[in-house]
């Protein structure tokens, strides 16, 4: 086969095209670069994605696609040169982060077949194609199959005989081609993850999963869980701020020491210690160092140890990294004076232990810690998305053929809709709690992932317990995937009127944004807040608000889904409707919407619906940056 070989530099536009013959499955290497220098793309998951002369989509990802140090190699299928004409196509690159970056668009011109127009016979070549199609049909069948199983069975409510529907996930990746490039995935580009934590709010019977970035303004992203009147614990609201500030941890002199000229503090007696306590990662040591300097031996009380020399023919006060690399703990540490480095004796004896230490002026530290883990400041947050709202899933229902009012689930101003919830909330892999209504009872610092698993059947409290649905909710936020998902689940258990039904929100606070870009390139520079609401059409899926967090520093917050279909409905209603709306609410919440359903729609017994929605929000991000660039 004829290999097209093309060098794409992801700093440069400019490139000469190829050509190749309509219907060959043609073999595509691309040697990837970044301005001239080899690409590194160890640990990294790629995504061809290609649109054909006549317009139409094609995306290659998963084992299609080699990797070879800087070298990506794919066979593109016949499906790709069906077209004649030029056909455009981009490599996205994704590392191990969650960080994306695209090559400029890249073209090749297909040529056409001589057989181009004319009418093909049954041959064996065009039995084998149908035959390698229905083979991979298959596959995608099972994977379905597989992917409905496990989201039904959230954590083990679920049996194998709920399981009644596989619903179209054909709009999926088409979508996210035609409405533009996912904005929750522009946002996660801005940021790098320090750490995450969880803390235990007993004053508001909830949980804070903190994120930490790794900016100069140290600032986290905190997600705030509440247990609501039916006792599902739910988002409500996130807050942008900063880490609260290391504190040199305190010391205590054991020995004699000559403080006459401090803080260049010393001792030159063999056996004086000093020690504290500190939590942490890193431990930095401050002391002078000049030609009659001695030995400190520090010791955790884990066992490790670590000598640090005052020796130096230069003359200063210095810094020293003793330990680094901690585990996240708390240690004691004991500060020994050994006498005589046996590397550099002293110009003059006998030899000193300095450490820099003034007793009245605690700020003037002898040692440092770099607390890897540091929660929020509670006196610098700011309000990103509103806590007077709730993005989870909203659905105002009751039962076909009864008379009462529709009521909200999950409880809004009336509780009682949510019965029988079940929860678990599993910290890196150990259950932290499975009761309802409950916290932790610890709480978790440096974890690295957390899920909420919860299941309910939604009735209508003005009903003798009919259950519309049965429910089943999850929230996962990792380091290594610094956003919300929410993943609901509903099966219907008898014919439910809906008088609204969303499964994608995102609620910001308006008095902290300014500025709200849609995927399909419409943006709002100003946020309104006097009622009005804005219908949205098939051509958006992703949404991000965005505004000055300090003086320099912006925040901002992004949704997106993974079915288009899924999230609006549209692969179970036949009827024409808007599914998009926004709304810019008197109270200061404005609020991004997809409609799961039609308003006034019924649903009907035996029907699955699901969703995945993506939150994530970033803080601390400076000037220019993509919350305020066009897109």
């Amino acid at each position: 086969m004829r290999t097209i070989k093309i060098k794409a530099d992801t700093c440069r536009q400019d490139y000469n095209y190829r050509e190749c013959k309509q219907n060959d499955d043609i073999p595509l290497e691309i040697t990837l670069l970044e301005g001239g220098v080899s690409l590194d793309l160890s640990g990294c998951a790629l995504m061809l994605n290609w649109i054909k002369a006549d317009n139409k989509i094609v995306t290659i990802a998963g084992d299609t696609i080699k990797v070879t140090g800087n070298i990506v190699r794919a066979t593109l299928p016949r499906d790709c040169t069906r077209a004649v004409g030029q056909a455009k196509f981009e490599l996205v690159i994704t590392d191990n982060t969650s960080k994306q970056i695209s090559t400029f668009p890249l073209s090749l011109e297909i040529i056409g077949s001589v057989l181009q127009g004319q009418q093909a016979s049954d041959n064996v070549a065009t039995l084998t194609e149908e035959l390698n199609n229905a083979n991979t049909a298959a596959i995608n069948t099972k994977n379905e199959i597989k992917d409905v199983i496990e989201t039904a069975d959230l954590t083990t409510y679920a049996s194998q005989g709920q399981v009644q529907e596989i619903n179209s996930q054909l709009e999926e990746n088409v979508q996210q081609n035609i409405q533009g490039t996912s904005l929750v995935e522009k946002m996660l580009g801005l940021i790098d993850v320090k750490c995450m934590y969880m803390t235990r709010d007993t004053a508001n019977n909830g949980i804070n999963v903190g994120i930490c970035l790794q900016n100069e303004s140290e600032s986290v992203v905190e997600y705030r869980f509440r247990n609501n009147a039916d006792g599902l614990l739910l988002l409500r609201g996130v807050v942008t701020g900063a880490q609260l500030a290391s504190i040199p941890p305190i010391i205590t002199l054991t020995g004699t020491y000559n403080q006459t000229s401090a803080p260049a503090t010393y001792t030159t007696t063999v056996g004086d210690k000093f020690t504290f306590t500190f939590t942490g990662t890193k431990l930095t040591f401050k002391r002078v160092v000049e030609t009659r300097g001695g030995l400190w031996r520090f010791k955790l009380d884990n066992g490790q140890s670590q000598d640090i020399s005052c020796y130096s023919t230069i003359e200063g006060t210095k810094e020293i990294d003793v330990f680094n690399n901690l585990s996240y703990a708390t240690y004691q540490c004991t500060a020994t004076f050994m006498g005589v480095d046996p590397v550099n004796a002293p110009s003059t004896p006998p030899a000193r232990g300095y450490l820099n230490y003034i007793s009245t002026d605690l700020n003037n530290y002898t040692v440092k810690i770099e607390n890897k883990l540091r929660t929020i400041n509670t006196g610098s947050v700011r309000n990103l998305i509103s806590p007077s709202s709730i993005p989870d899933f909203a659905i105002s229902a009751k039962p076909v053929g009864t008379n009462y009012t529709l009521e909200w689930i999950p409880a809004h101003s009336v509780s009682g809709v949510s019965l029988l919830p079940s929860i678990k909330v599993i910290i890196d892999g150990i259950t932290a709690t499975s009761v309802s209504n409950a916290l932790p009872t610890n709480d978790f610092l440096n974890i690295k992932k957390i899920e909420i698993f919860q299941a309910f059947n939604a009735v209508n409290p003005h009903g003798v317990g009919e259950i519309m649905w049965k429910h089943y909710i999850s929230h996962t936020i990792t380091v290594g995937k610094p956003y919300l998902e929410i993943k609901n689940r509903i099966e219907v258990q008898r014919d439910t009127n809906i008088g609204a039904m969303y499964l994608t929100m995102l609620p910001v606070d308006s008095t902290q944004v300014q500025r709200l870009v849609l995927n399909n390139g419409v943006e709002y520079d100003t946020i309104p807040n006097d009622g009005s609401e804005v219908s949205l059409g098939l051509d958006v899926s992703s949404a991000m608000y965005a505004g000055v967090q300090n003086a320099g520093y912006y925040h901002g917050c992004a949704i997106d889904v993974g079915s288009y279909s899924e999230a609006t409905g549209i692969n179970k209603y036949l009827g024409t409707y808007n599914p998009g709306l926004l709304t810019f609410r008197a109270d200061n919440i404005s609020k991004f919407y997809l409609n799961g359903r039609p308003q006034g729609t019924t649903l009907k017994a035996g029907e699955i619906y699901k969703n995945t929605q993506r939150i994530s929000c970033v803080a601390g991000v400076r000037y220019p940056n993509e919350l305020l660039k066009t897109i």
